[in-house]
Parts: C-alpha cells; structure tokens; sequence
C-alpha cells in the first residue's frame, strides 16, 4: 500500500513536471519570454532548487533558541506585532463596514 502511495505521488510529480515542460515549449514557440521564464522558475522551485522560507519570527525565534537572541527581543517583537496587527484591523474595520452598508 505505501509503495502504491509513493508510486502514485511519483506519476502525479512526473504528471506536474510534463505540464510544465509542454507549456515551456508553447511558450518558447509563442516567444513569451515571461511565462518561460515564470515555467522555469516553478520548475526550480518543484524540483528543491530554493532554499524554504521561513518567516522572520521562525528566523528570530531560532536566534532565541539558540541562546544568541535573549527571549525579552521575542517577547518584545511579538507585542509589536501584535500591536501592528491590532492597527491595521482597526483601519479596515471602517472601510468594510461603509462596503457592507453600500451592498
């Protein structure tokens, strides 16, 4: 059952792949240069070709673990976040409510 689960990911990955490469060639043909470019970059990005991105919270949070950040500068972060956060809620909430009010 797992190897059929594995081979199933695997055709599916080979599938994904095959897309791609057809609608690079479309796009080479067509001379849009763009989506070559666009296709080839989601191409690198299946295939492992950059490195995953983590949040700059992760990154700090990671300092702190390491003992190379002390907590108080997470701790310090967080609440400005979510201060931030709070800000920015409050200054959609009136322009949904005028939205709402217009539908």
């Amino acid at each position: 059952m797992a190897t059929e689960a594995a081979i199933s990911r695997r055709n599916e990955f080979d599938y994904q792949m095959a897309i791609r490469r057809q609608l690079y060639s479309q796009a080479y043909r067509d001379r849009n240069w763009r989506l070559c470019l666009d296709v080839l970059k989601d191409q690198a990005q299946l295939l492992g070709g950059y490195p995953t991105k983590i949040s700059e919270l992760q990154a700090i949070r990671q300092l702190v673990d390491a003992n190379i950040l002390p907590l108080e500068v997470l701790e310090e972060i967080s609440a400005a976040l979510g201060q931030f956060q709070q800000s920015a809620l409050a200054a959609i909430a009136p322009k949904n409510s005028s939205l709402n009010r217009e539908l």
